[in-house]
């Protein structure tokens, strides 16, 4: 054993037992640790699991300042970030306690989570809807605006077509003669209604006797 190599002369038999006690000690104390290896929290509450540990520990020794960090260790995060400022000065009793109350406050809200009301359910979808046709309507209004662009930069005379053609419309629709009569006159062999060209070359006819 290396414990027997450079035994010192001055009280070789103290020095001995206390290099033995340290080592036992260490490996006492890496036993314990595994001891907790398999513990969670569980559906316990911190102080319940805190109570659970120095259970298992039963009549063996660990240092209070382990056993706290292990037990922290088993907590969640978020409480663990709320307890960080007072771990070094208060009682590991005491600080199971106030974890107990933050543990309950995050339980409570993950177990009753606030439920919308089928009202506000309703007016929800409502303005989903509403907001999903605003904008079905502008992508649509876009399209539009995209094909017109199109025809007017590919056919440049499109506006001016159409432009004569309503005025010949309305032209017609004014003076109610049909198209083949405007075209053909009294040599038309066919007439769409509304067309006063009959009426008016009977009129004509009238005047001329």
């Amino acid at each position: 054993m290396d414990l027997l190599e450079n035994v010192p002369d001055d009280n070789p038999y103290d020095r001995l037992k206390e290099a033995i006690l340290k080592r036992t000690g260490a490996s006492n104390e890496a036993m314990l640790r595994n001891l907790f290896t398999q513990v969670e929290l569980g559906d316990r509450t911190p102080s319940q699991l805190l109570r659970h540990m120095r259970t298992l520990l039963g009549d063996n020794k660990m240092s209070e300042n382990i056993m706290r960090s292990l037990w922290l260790d088993k907590l969640p995060t978020t409480t663990t970030q709320i307890l960080a400022p007072m771990t070094e000065e208060t009682l590991t009793e005491k600080l199971a306690d106030i974890a107990d109350r933050i543990h309950e406050s995050f339980r409570s809200r993950r177990v009753n989570p606030i439920q919308p009301q089928p009202a506000q359910q309703r007016d929800r979808e409502f303005n989903d809807l509403k907001s999903t046709v605003e904008r079905l309507s502008i992508q649509l209004q876009g399209l539009l605006q995209k094909d017109l662009q199109y025809r007017h930069d590919k056919c440049p005379g499109y506006r001016k077509r159409s432009f004569s053609r309503g005025r010949i419309d309305n032209r017609n629709r004014k003076d109610k003669i049909c198209y083949y009569h405007k075209r053909f006159g009294p040599e038309a062999r066919r007439c769409t209604h509304p067309c006063s060209f009959n009426n008016a070359n009977a009129g004509n006819g009238n005047s001329s006797q």
